[in-house]
């Protein structure tokens, strides 16, 4: 039998929705490298003909049902399944990274060595925080397959955590509240960097209105662009020796910023900026949870201002160098 001792874990994210997870666990077995990881899947509620489809393609080594009371939304319900999920990839199987998808995430077959191969550039940085698959961009001469760049944010739609950045975000996850898994982890990421491609690894076949999220013209627009962005099957095969890192905006998010289209003086301007944030974060937590909702509203307009005003002033900077 293999060894599969300090092997990377893949994390499925899964629902009712069998025949997206279908599509999504046929495109991770066909993922280069798939076989070098351990498989798990974390299912909410019991949803049998979602479990046969998962076997009937992929052997799991931990299939775990959640079951949540029905009064809780969509967000909390994939926050508290991420968080079984995690737990499982890091604190039992002792995974160095953990590789995330949701059931409506169709992978490439590049996926997984970009996520390798970027975590073996940088798992020694302590600014590193995590590696996101999915990217808006065209097709180009230059957005080519080898590009890379690094952000202040953006995960999501196929992304992966290495276990110290676990080790900071766990409990911010268990914080009491109506929040998304990202939100809750947004403010520690943003003290680093995020590792995105140029070319997408992922698309979402969810934005047809069966997700939790999902439905609006915005998020059919964004459906369109991660498919033309996204690398065909065999295109090519990310290794540590052939990423190219390249000055470019994602063009995703107002206060998702290209670190690396920023003079040296700027991009630590802006962790500093996160620094802040995760700190504001904190602390309104804390006043918040000992009633003192005065003060966390003003701490709340502070941190609103930094994200709407003073990050897009630094995207706008990365976006003119580009």
């Amino acid at each position: 039998m293999r060894d599969f001792t300090g092997a990377p874990v893949v994390l499925l994210l899964a629902h009712a929705r069998h025949e997206h997870v279908f599509a999504a666990v046929t495109a991770l077995q066909s993922a280069q490298g798939f076989e070098d990881h351990r498989f798990v899947a974390v299912i909410d509620g019991n949803w049998p003909e979602t479990v046969r489809v998962i076997r009937s393609v992929a052997q799991p080594v931990v299939v775990a049902e959640t079951h949540h009371g029905d009064d809780l939304f969509p967000r909390n319900r994939i926050l508290k399944n991420l968080q079984v999920g995690l737990s499982i990839a890091f604190d039992v199987l002792g995974a160095p990274y953990c590789v995330v998808v949701e059931d409506d995430i169709v992978v490439s077959t590049d996926f997984l060595n970009f996520v390798a191969s970027a975590y073996n550039l940088f798992h020694l940085d302590t600014r590193f925080r995590a590696v996101n698959g999915f990217s808006c961009l065209e097709p180009s001469s230059t957005n080519t397959p080898d590009n890379y760049t690094r952000v202040n944010y953006g995960v999501g739609w196929g992304w992966a955590l290495p276990h110290k950045s676990y080790r900071r975000i766990k409990g911010l996850l268990l914080r009491e509240g109506d929040n998304h898994w990202d939100s809750l982890i947004e403010p520690y990421l943003r003290t680093g960097f995020v590792i995105t491609p140029g070319r997408s690894r992922v698309e979402n076949i969810g934005f047809d209105g069966t997700g939790a999220h999902s439905g609006s013209l915005a998020d059919t627009r964004l459906g369109d662009q991660m498919r033309r962005s996204k690398l065909r099957d065999g295109e090519w095969r990310s290794s540590p020796e052939n990423l190219r890192k390249v000055a470019k905006s994602i063009q995703w998010r107002e206060d998702a910023i290209s670190l690396d289209s920023l003079s040296f003086l700027l991009r630590h301007s802006v962790y500093a900026t996160g620094n802040l944030l995760n700190w504001l974060s904190a602390t309104i937590y804390w006043v918040e949870q000992r009633g003192n909702f005065g003060i966390g509203r003003r701490l709340r307009r502070a941190e609103k201002y930094i994200k709407k005003r003073v990050l897009p002033a630094f995207a706008s900077l990365a976006a003119a160098r580009d």
